[in-house]
């Protein structure tokens, strides 16, 4: 069985820690208000992730977040 997850985050870096225990349990992640900015790292081992940052990072301090993410299973 396919197990699909979307998650509206609001924050993403501050939670990988969390999501990387209960990722396993899905196929593919849909991900929203992110606010990853480019320079920020997301490696998952066993996942490929794709992702569309923020374009302007003083988006997030003017209350309208944003940045996106979809993480699949690469086995």
């Amino acid at each position: 069985m396919f197990k699909c997850l979307q998650w509206n985050c609001r924050g993403f870096s501050s939670k990988i820690r969390e999501f990387s225990n209960w990722i396993c349990n899905f196929d593919i992640c849909c991900l929203q208000e992110t606010w990853l900015k480019p320079n920020i790292i997301t490696a998952l081992a066993g996942y490929i992730v794709f992702r569309n940052d923020l374009k302007n990072v003083n988006d997030i301090y003017e209350g309208n977040g944003g940045g996106t993410a979809i993480i699949c299973k690469s086995d």
